[in-house]
């Protein structure tokens, strides 16, 4: 009776993964004009009440364009960037308003209205880098939450698998089962009754 010897060998697999992290968070931030407490670092506190009592929204007063912008301090390639609006009252205010990162214009705001949370991506693709992010809006300008979106993509090591693997290419190795230098008796020799003989 033979068996095959086979090898095991370890493969080191490898997977690419990806993450999107909010580069705006907690950034500088600045806008036209303040009313009601609502300043600019409510946009980038982690914080997406659209309740303004809520302590959680900036306000500009109504002076001409008014703007909100954030320093994301690096040029950034960005994904895509959520904008939370009010919930409690006047959202339809920040309907055209326009996106801009860095000196170009991502998108006009079309869809928001009474959704609190729109998620934007730059009509050209070309328009995503840059270093400031800025909303402009001819009315109120009111953001509870402005989350700025890259994507980064690292490699990690997975375990090794271990896989069998015959050797030779189309030859197996055999070996005896039972190798007669081990035991004291080659063949193995019974009784009638089944015991091994001594």
């Amino acid at each position: 009776m033979a068996v095959v010897v086979q090898k095991e060998e370890e493969e080191k697999e490898k997977s690419m993964m990806v993450d999107y992290v909010n580069v705006a968070m907690g950034k500088n931030s600045s806008q036209s004009s303040t009313g009601w407490s609502g300043y600019s670092s409510r946009a980038v506190d982690g914080k997406t009440s659209g309740r303004y009592n809520d302590g959680s929204c900036t306000h500009c007063n109504n002076e001409g364009v008014m703007w909100w912008e954030v320093d994301l301090e690096t040029v950034y390639d960005i994904d895509h960037i959520e904008i939370y609006g009010r919930t409690d009252c006047c959202s339809s205010r920040i309907q055209g308003a326009k996106l801009w990162i860095g000196n170009n214009l991502c998108k006009t705001l079309t869809d928001m209205g009474a959704a609190q949370v729109e998620t934007v991506k730059c009509d050209n693709p070309s328009h995503s880098v840059g270093r400031t992010v800025r909303i402009e809006v001819l009315d109120y300008l009111t953001l509870c939450e402005v989350k700025v979106f890259t994507k980064i993509e690292y490699e990690i090591q997975l375990p090794p698998q271990k896989h069998l693997k015959c050797t030779g290419d189309s030859k197996l190795e055999t070996t005896p089962m039972w190798p007669s230098t081990n035991l004291p008796h080659s063949p193995l020799q019974t009784t009638t009754d089944g015991r091994l003989v001594e």
